[in-house]
């Protein structure tokens, strides 16, 4: 099922608006900034699309990264 660019515009505003109801705690953050950041594709080329989503994966592995291996304040900064 393919959204218009209407329809989709609507679901991702209802979707950050409700995401507390509609998500589990733990999810709540991700959701968001995958919902934001796709509404900023709207507006790109192909090749800007491409580009924001390189730069939105390594955002995450950052964090995943992060998250997982370093446990030492100094090393983070």
């Amino acid at each position: 099922m393919k959204l218009s660019e209407k329809d989709f515009e609507d679901f991702t505003e209802m979707l950050l608006k409700n995401t507390a109801e509609l998500c589990p705690p733990e999810e709540q953050e991700i959701v968001k900034k995958i919902t934001s950041f796709r509404q900023v594709l709207i507006e790109e080329s192909d090749r800007g699309c491409a580009l924001m989503a390189v730069a939105f994966i390594d955002e995450l592995l950052i964090d995943l990264l992060k998250a997982y291996f370093i446990e030492n304040v100094a090393l983070i900064e």
